[in-house]
């Protein structure tokens, strides 16, 4: 869901359940995730995750588009 803070994306799963859907452990999950919320990427409220700028967290994804 689009809003002025950018997209909003409610969260159902747990940290452990995403690690496994990617493939790494729950540490790695954590950590990366708290990288790219300290670097602005990501802003975390509960099971919320906002995305205020799209464009700069593909560019860290080194341009994946689905």
């Amino acid at each position: 869901m689009r809003s002025p803070e950018g997209v909003r994306l409610r969260v159902q799963y747990s940290l452990d359940e995403l690690a496994l859907m990617i493939g790494v452990t729950r540490v790695t999950m954590s950590r990366e995730l708290a990288r790219l919320i300290d670097d602005g990427l990501l802003i975390r409220r509960g099971r919320e995750i906002v995305v205020p700028d799209g464009e700069a967290l593909r560019a860290v994804a080194g341009g994946y588009r689905p």
